[in-house]
């Protein structure tokens, strides 16, 4: 596959939440993730898919007052979707970036 000539950069959207849901439907990139304990430890799991049946990706916890971030130097495929299970809701902030797969071709 011949390497691409230029990259061209496109905004990612960026969502924080504080209870389990479905983030995005369908392939996309995701360029970053943040866990924040705050008021109480906690925990987040990013799953590929649209629930906790789809690959485990990412599994961190934090303890109260601690952010771990996930900084990604390469963005990471996500086939089916993003789902985050935050097991500690309203004291848990999770923070993910991402591009749909239809900004891919862009990359």
């Amino acid at each position: 596959m011949e390497m691409p000539k230029s990259i061209l950069l496109h905004p990612a959207h960026a969502q924080c939440f504080t209870s389990s849901r479905i983030v995005h439907k369908g392939p996309c990139l995701i360029t970053g993730f943040s866990v924040t304990g705050d008021g109480a430890a906690g925990g987040a799991k990013l799953y590929d898919g649209e629930n906790n049946l789809g690959v485990l990706k990412a599994y961190v916890r934090v303890i109260n007052g601690t952010t771990f971030e996930w900084e990604m130097t390469h963005p990471v495929d996500f086939d089916k979707g993003i789902y985050v299970e935050i097991n500690v809701a309203g004291t848990t902030y999770v923070t993910i970036c991402y591009i749909p797969e239809s900004w891919k071709e862009f990359i």
